[in-house]
């Protein structure tokens, strides 16, 4: 069976045979997650129509086809696991920038650019695109797409769902779909294109994607407030809501403890305090600078330099704690019940005498809750936080995606008749099941 699917490849893009890697590195076949994946081998194509032709093969010669973009997924949404060969697809060679239309304020690129790239061609052209975090020059737009990331703006400017506009890509039958992101409004029935987004590559394979930007922001201030409970950090953001806030983020003393050992720097405060607020906002007046500084401990920066230093200790935690995580979990919950979720597991966590680093996008409710120690219990803890998730209302999954961890725990979050729908769709799109098997449901 591999040879004949391996001399179908070599058929296939026989034109041009740097598009075929047959030896796989094993890191190619995960994501951060870091599960071990195996992949017979790797492609590269620089055409729709070959992805199409594809996937043809994969339904003849029963392999499955794995997306493989930045990797930097933390639900093993990109890891090459199937009860069949598995061939990775990278969408490396179709990263390019295709258009910018003014009219639209809109930009049209290649599935593999990076989120980073996207934002300088952005920018080039005198326009902003928010969708921002820490991998972003890793991070692919297709998997972004796929996983409808969100980000640290995501409070003032929304995920990656409210920046597409048009996408085209090719499902489970090799069929190119093309959603036209020009015409503004199209209320003509079901809008597939949303199908797509956060379906983590289960439904199509996303080539190419037309992106709204927005106008780039004004003068920014950015904010790092220190506080002696998380109440407090909720208070803050109750009171700075009336501002055009870009970002309201929140850590706990541990997360900071570990950004401060990996990256060799000082505490931005002289004492220690439980938790942190980092607020950026558009300044519309004095208003807000003078209601921060009758905060006890805070400080305010307004140059680009200066508010680097402070987004530091943000966005270096992830890195900062990947060899220590025994657990992590992408939650989200009604603002208005994160004070109580957060002492409550916090509670658990001193009874099993676990560690947690608590971090995340707290405006939208989103935080992440990573347990420190070893695998068994950590998993353990996971497991009642992921109960209290439901039980408060929330997601089980904000930002990352069902993938390979989260599959037992989905009906925390959607109803049977919602899994069962899912599973058709699933079947409409793809009906031999080709396309990034076992993620989200087997």
């Amino acid at each position: 069976m591999s040879a004949s699917i391996i001399a179908s490849l070599r058929e296939l893009f026989a034109r041009d045979t740097t598009a075929l890697l047959e030896e796989v590195d094993s890191t190619l076949a995960t994501d951060r997650t870091k599960i071990s994946g195996q992949a017979l081998a790797l492609v590269r194509p620089d055409r729709e129509e070959d992805i199409c032709k594809l996937v043809g093969l994969a339904r003849e010669f029963h392999f499955s086809l794995v997306p493989s973009g930045g990797r930097t997924g933390l639900a093993g949404g990109a890891v090459a696991v199937s009860d069949r060969p598995v061939v990775l697809l990278s969408f490396s060679r179709l990263a390019a920038f295709k258009s910018f239309d003014p009219h639209t304020a809109s930009i049209t690129v290649g599935a593999g650019m990076t989120l980073a790239e996207l934002q300088r061609q952005a920018l080039e052209r005198g326009y902003f695109f928010p969708v921002d975090f820490a991998a972003a020059g890793t991070a692919q737009v297709g998997g972004a797409i796929a996983t409808n990331a969100g980000g640290i703006h995501f409070l003032r400017y929304g995920g990656m769902r409210s920046r597409v506009r048009g996408l085209r890509c090719i499902n489970g039958r090799g069929d190119l779909l093309s959603f036209p992101g020009e015409v503004l409004k199209n209320n003509t029935g079901y809008d597939l294109k949303e199908l797509i987004i956060g379906s983590e590559g289960t439904l199509a394979l996303v080539t190419e994607a037309t992106l709204g930007l927005s106008r780039p922001p004004g003068e920014l201030a950015l904010a790092l407030a220190a506080f002696s409970d998380f109440d407090q950090v909720l208070q803050l953001l109750e009171d700075t809501r009336p501002y055009d806030l870009h970002a309201f983020e929140c850590f706990d003393a541990e997360s900071l403890l570990r950004v401060m050992n990996h990256l060799q720097i000082g505490a931005p405060f002289t004492r220690k305090f439980p938790w942190y607020a980092l607020l950026e906002f558009e300044m519309p007046g004095p208003e807000p600078l003078e209601r921060l500084s009758l905060l006890e401990h805070c400080r305010l920066v307004e140059t680009a330099g200066k508010r680097k230093d402070l987004w530091r200790y943000r966005e270096a935690i992830s890195e900062s704690i990947h060899g220590e995580v025994g657990s992590k979990q992408d939650v989200s919950l009604p603002p208005r019940m994160l004070s109580a979720f957060v002492k409550e597991i916090r509670a658990l966590a001193h009874s099993l005498d676990l560690t947690l680093c608590i971090f995340g996008h707290v405006a939208d409710g989103n935080l992440h809750v990573n347990v420190l120690g070893g695998e068994a219990a950590a998993l353990s803890l996971s497991e009642e936080i992921l109960r209290r998730v439901r039980d408060l209302g929330g997601s089980i999954s904000a930002e990352h995606g069902i993938g390979l961890l989260k599959k037992t725990w989905l009906p925390y979050t959607r109803s049977p008749a919602e899994i069962e729908i899912m599973r058709q769709v699933k079947r409409v799109f793809d009906p031999d099941l080709v396309l990034n098997p076992g993620k989200i449901f087997d």
